[in-house]
């Protein structure tokens, strides 16, 4: 959950306990959420705070950019069943 205005910009982070239950987790000290449920995915606070974010360089630092560059290459042609 996330408050964007102005001079009073909060974030606070919830996970589900064993009763079905939501209860807060604390903001950690390093400004960097690592998700408990996508492995792998984290995002920087601050990032929620920017005025004109770019979505691609999040992307890019979360996976890096030697993977985002892989995942965006066009995939290549299927190859016809006679082999041609």
């Amino acid at each position: 959950m996330s408050d964007p205005r102005p001079g009073k910009e909060r974030v606070d982070f919830y996970v589900l306990d064993e009763h079905g239950r939501y209860q807060p987790l604390p903001v950690p000290a390093d400004g960097i959420y690592h998700s408990a449920t996508l492995p792998n995915f984290w995002l920087k606070i601050a990032w929620l705070w920017m005025d004109d974010p770019s979505p691609l360089a999040a992307l890019a630092e979360i996976v890096g950019v030697e993977q985002m560059l892989v995942a965006l290459q066009p995939d290549p042609p299927l190859s016809s069943k006679d082999g041609s």
